[in-house]
Protein backbone atom coordinates (compact mmCIF):
# COMPACT_ATOMS: atom_id res chain seq x y z
CA UNK A 1 0.00 0.00 0.00
CA UNK A 2 2.53 2.50 1.05
CA UNK A 3 4.50 2.02 -2.51
CA UNK A 4 1.10 2.85 -4.62
CA UNK A 5 0.85 6.01 -6.24
CA UNK A 6 -2.90 6.33 -6.27
CA UNK A 7 -3.50 9.23 -3.69
CA UNK A 8 -6.59 7.09 -2.81
CA UNK A 9 -4.96 4.36 -1.49
CA UNK A 10 -2.17 6.90 0.35
CA UNK A 11 -4.95 8.12 1.89
CA UNK A 12 -6.78 4.92 3.46
CA UNK A 13 -2.86 4.05 4.52
CA UNK A 14 -2.83 7.25 6.15
CA UNK A 15 -5.91 8.71 7.63
CA UNK A 16 -7.22 4.67 8.69
CA UNK A 17 -4.24 2.76 9.61
CA UNK A 18 -1.70 4.96 10.49
CA UNK A 19 -3.69 7.40 12.15
CA UNK A 20 -5.25 4.58 14.09
CA UNK A 21 -1.49 3.48 15.11
CA UNK A 22 -0.53 6.95 16.09
CA UNK A 23 -3.72 7.07 18.60
CA UNK A 24 -1.55 5.49 20.67
CA UNK A 25 1.77 6.29 21.53
CA UNK A 26 2.50 2.86 23.11
CA UNK A 27 0.91 0.41 19.93
CA UNK A 28 2.88 3.12 18.12
CA UNK A 29 6.23 2.05 19.41
CA UNK A 30 5.89 -1.74 18.78
CA UNK A 31 4.70 -0.95 15.19
CA UNK A 32 7.59 1.19 13.72
CA UNK A 33 9.84 -1.98 14.15
CA UNK A 34 7.85 -3.41 11.51
CA UNK A 35 6.54 -0.61 8.91
CA UNK A 36 9.42 -0.48 5.97
CA UNK A 37 10.61 2.67 5.16
CA UNK A 38 7.83 4.40 3.27
CA UNK A 39 5.00 3.70 5.80
CA UNK A 40 7.40 4.99 8.43
CA UNK A 41 8.22 7.95 6.32
CA UNK A 42 4.50 8.59 6.24
CA UNK A 43 3.14 7.61 9.77
CA UNK A 44 6.51 10.23 10.61
CA UNK A 45 5.30 13.08 8.67
CA UNK A 46 1.32 12.20 9.92
CA UNK A 47 1.89 12.31 13.07
CA UNK A 48 4.63 15.59 13.07
CA UNK A 49 1.52 17.44 11.02
CA UNK A 50 -0.75 16.37 13.83
CA UNK A 51 1.89 17.72 16.28
CA UNK A 52 1.98 14.34 18.09
CA UNK A 53 4.72 13.18 19.89
CA UNK A 54 7.61 11.49 17.95
CA UNK A 55 8.94 10.05 20.19
CA UNK A 56 8.47 6.63 19.02
CA UNK A 57 10.16 7.15 15.97
CA UNK A 58 13.64 7.92 17.94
Amino acid sequence: MAKSTDDDIDNVLVVTILARIGDDSEVLKKSIKYMGAITKDKSYEFEKNLGRTLKPFK
